[in-house]
């Protein structure tokens, strides 16, 4: 094993394969961590921006008491979105997602789920960050580095002095892997291994990206190893193959099967259920305000004795047929919950055919990306919403004007919650792949030529 370290470090295309690797993956996870602050601080800016809003209106409530209705429909509330605490290792939808969630007291689901498709540049470009890394570039470590394991011996017309000499061919076989191994693991986990101490990352976390990790490189190096072994030719074809094989493991099959799901397994778009609460309350002006009322009290009957609105227009009926209209598109919020369940499990069963699918599935999870995340944000405003609701609607069905004190006393939006998860799908479909590749690479090194 000395014998062949020295002989890598005697390699200048795998130093500065090894070097590049650590490189790319530092600038990966500052990167990481600049994103995050970003929008962390662009969370804390929107907050405070509200919250002096929020004082403006309670300033000019203590000179004269402010018409409830009227701040209802003007004031915005901030409901903060705080970055996933794994969010600098995998940004996932970081930067597609708002940082807050801003609500007045209007319809809910016209608020929550319009402009939900998030930044389409940013879910264009993708992401660069250490999950990226791991996904992507280690497998194409892995194959620069046992693309010439055992081609480079041929070459040398070695192969048959080696088989004459060597009693164990598995021994000797295995030892340059584990050899070779680490120059796959150390310049990408390594860095990733400081950063998650210097992040002071949890340990569930810390051990779910370093064993979610280390499965799946050891799969790709008992793949790129076995087909070293088996193929034939000399060092650039076995690469070529092996490229290959990773640029369609890698990116073809899992752009491929994202198409798939889309086809198979397709979301309800938040686009669909904001433009059907708009239309649940464009069409409330135009029915009896008898309707309307009645459809209100039958969810809060303790508003029923409040007098009736004989004018055209009031508040209380503004506000009844925006609640009503959250209530109508509750059909349609089900049908996306489900649709959202099944597009999960499809992706699950997807990562049991692609390993790099189930890597990411599992990061998504450490890193409550993806559906978890943006479920987090309707939870938090839906709670801070329904708060609102019950506070304010006394100001507004029995007609009384808001002074500052009751200003004061409103809610205060709490942050969403982000919760760490082990997939147990993709942690079972990473250990079958590592087992698969390591299974290979035992029966592959039996001999030599």
């Amino acid at each position: 094993m000395n014998l062949e370290l020295r002989l890598l470090l005697r390699s200048p295309l795998l130093i500065a394969a090894a070097l590049a690797a650590a490189l790319v993956t530092t600038l990966a996870l500052l990167a990481g961590v600049a994103q995050v602050r970003h929008v962390d601080a662009a969370m804390h800016e929107a907050v405070a921006f509200d919250a002096r809003a929020l004082d403006d209106a309670r300033a000019k409530a203590s000179d004269a008491p402010l018409d409830a209705g009227l701040f209802g429909y003007g004031t915005l509330f901030a409901v903060p979105h705080p970055v996933a605490p794994g969010a600098w290792f995998n940004l996932g939808d970081t930067l597609a997602q708002p940082a807050v969630q801003r609500l007045r007291l209007l319809g809910l689901q016209g608020q929550v789920h319009d402009g939900t498709g998030g930044n389409p540049a940013a879910r264009a470009a993708g992401t660069f960050d250490a999950a990226f890394v791991v996904a992507v570039l280690l497998p194409l470590l892995a194959v620069a580095v046992f693309a010439p394991l055992a081609a480079e011996e041929r070459e040398a017309r070695r192969d048959g002095l080696l088989a004459a000499l060597v009693a164990s061919p598995r021994s000797f076989w295995l030892k340059r892997v584990v050899v070779r191994s680490l120059v796959v693991l150390v310049p990408v986990l390594g860095p990733i291994l400081v950063a998650l101490l210097a992040m002071d990352a949890s340990l569930a976390f810390s051990l779910g990206v370093m064993g979610g990790a280390t499965l799946y490189a050891l799969g790709w190096i008992g793949l790129c190893a076995t087909l070293a072994l088996r193929l034939r030719g000399g060092s650039d074809a076995v690469a070529a193959r092996l490229v290959a094989l990773w640029a369609l493991a890698a990116l073809v099959l899992p752009a491929l099967g994202g198409l798939a799901l889309d086809r198979l397994a397709p979301a309800v778009p938040g686009s669909a259920i904001a433009l059907a609460h708009r239309d649940a309350v464009n069409g409330a002006w135009d029915r009896p305000k008898d309707e309307t009322f009645e459809a209100f009290f039958a969810h809060h009957p303790e508003w029923r004795g409040t007098p009736p609105v004989t004018g055209r227009f009031h508040w209380k009926w503004y506000f009844a047929f925006h609640s009503v209209a959250d209530w109508r598109v509750e059909p349609l919020l089900i049908d996306a919950r489900a649709a959202k369940r099944d597009r999960q499990r499809a992706r699950d069963a997807l990562g049991w055919l692609l390993p790099t699918v189930a890597l990411q599935n599992l990061f998504d999870g450490l890193s409550d990306q993806g559906i978890e995340g943006d479920a987090a944000r309707q939870r938090a405003a839906r709670r801070f919403h329904d708060e609102l609701r019950v506070a304010f609607y006394p100001f507004v069905f029995e007609e009384r004007l808001i002074g500052a004190a009751d200003i004061a006393a409103l809610p205060t939006p709490a942050p969403s919650v982000r919760e760490l998860r082990h997939r147990p799908a993709a942690w079972a479909a990473l250990l079958l792949f590592a087992a698969l590749g390591l299974g290979a690479l035992w029966r592959s090194a039996r001999r030599i030529g």
